[in-house]
């Protein structure tokens, strides 16, 4: 997977995204309402489309879609399942399943594939911008593990 963008989470409640050659602020994406605490790469396509999840203290689990070609976000799903903070987050190496990790004491895992993308694309008000903005489309978790403590010794 070639790498054209970092990514950062921010307590400001953003994703930032940041050129990976010349080091410029690409895009800042305002998908939490709580300050962000990791951010992953899912996968990017041949057209360096890139889709990556963010957890957040807002308790969410947000999965993006980022086209390069427009330097916008065009695909969101939300994550609602945990009761406290999600703190990390991993992608398993079939890029198929998320896992987050909370302070709920809970695992979670999701499902990586955005879903209903077309359906939650609407087109802007002004007439002729072409322009498009996405809609939130929820998503719940496909497995939940409960009271994830660590051992006492």
């Amino acid at each position: 997977m070639y790498i054209f963008v970092h990514f950062s989470a921010c307590y400001d409640n953003t994703v930032c995204l940041w050129d990976a050659k010349d080091g410029s602020k690409k895009l800042q994406i305002p998908s939490h309402t709580a300050p962000v605490r990791d951010v992953a790469f899912i996968d990017v396509d041949e057209n360096k489309n890139a889709t990556f999840v963010s957890v957040s203290h807002d308790q969410t689990v947000v999965l993006h879609k980022y086209c390069s070609e427009t330097n916008t976000i065009e695909g969101i799903n939300v994550g609602k399942g945990h009761a406290r903070s999600v703190d990390c987050v991993s992608v398993d190496p079939t890029k198929q399943y998320v896992a987050t990790g909370s302070i709920d004491t809970n695992l979670k895992i999701w499902s990586a594939n955005l879903t209903n993308i077309d359906e939650a694309i609407e087109e802007d008000g002004d007439e002729g911008s072409g322009s498009k903005k996405a809609k939130n489309s929820s998503k719940a978790p496909t497995r939940s593990f409960k009271e994830h403590r660590p051992r006492r010794r």
